[in-house]
């Protein structure tokens, strides 16, 4: 991506007050078509933000787009923000207060859900909360397809 395309880069962020969590991140790349969604569930937000993407972002966004989608709805298992994997497995609360009131939210709103929040979804059973959560919409975890965009290591899944 260019430095002049990363500079209009306009998204919509829900964090909390003091900005310590972020509980949804919304990127559009084609505002002027018809939106065509999908929501991705990963594992906790970087340093993404209202006028920059992360480089987990970038390569979401390119994943969305061979999919066939021009906007993407982002939250995380751990709401947290956090480079540090370990920093954010010490912290006492990790998950954020209204991080399941956005999961649930945006979840029941499209039909097509990607889990890529890899083995470190197992902190806290935080990947079996969420896709509990899931399956109470109707989004049953054995309907998801299994494989990554990313690595081995992380867990993508398709609703």
């Amino acid at each position: 991506m260019s430095n002049s395309k990363r500079r209009s880069i306009v998204n919509q962020c829900v964090f909390s007050a003091d900005r310590r969590y972020r509980y949804l991140l919304i990127h559009r790349w084609e505002p002027e078509l018809p939106e065509r969604p999908c929501m991705w569930i990963a594992l906790n937000p970087s340093i993404a933000d209202e006028s920059r993407l992360d480089n987990t972002l970038t390569r979401i966004r390119s994943f969305s787009t061979v999919a066939g989608f021009n906007v993407f709805y982002m939250v995380n298992l751990f709401a947290l923000v956090s480079t540090d994997l370990r920093a954010m497995k010490r912290h006492p609360e990790p998950v954020g207060k209204d991080n399941d009131v956005h999961i649930h939210r945006i979840a029941a709103q499209f039909p097509t859900i990607y889990v890529a929040w890899g083995a470190n979804g197992r902190h806290l059973e935080r990947d079996r909360e969420v896709l509990r959560l899931l399956a109470q919409l109707g989004r049953p975890d054995n309907n998801l397809d299994l494989g990554s965009p990313f690595s081995s290591k992380q867990t993508c899944r398709r609703q």
